[in-house]
């Protein structure tokens, strides 16, 4: 999730930022910003609703990207309590 928003701050307000959040979040089942439902989302979704999410191509490919790692298993599940 805070990678997922830091992608999403890049450039843009933290007002903007945290729209964009919620919008992502809304259009996820049950309305959970987790590996899978975001790597589907950004799989199936259409441009038009993703687009609506605030996302730039850039962003979506950065998060699908991540997504897909987590999701994949190529990420270390210690990777939340990593220290920077």
């Amino acid at each position: 999730v805070m990678l997922v928003k830091s992608i999403l701050s890049q450039q843009v307000s933290v007002a903007a930022a945290s729209a964009m959040y919620a919008t992502l979040q809304l259009k996820l089942p049950q309305q959970r910003v987790t590996p899978a439902n975001v790597a589907h989302f950004l799989a199936t979704g259409s441009d038009d609703e993703i687009r609506s999410c605030g996302l730039s191509r850039q962003k979506r490919a950065y998060i699908a990207d991540l997504a897909a790692r987590f999701a994949g298993g190529s990420m270390p599940r210690s990777f939340a309590r990593m220290d920077d």
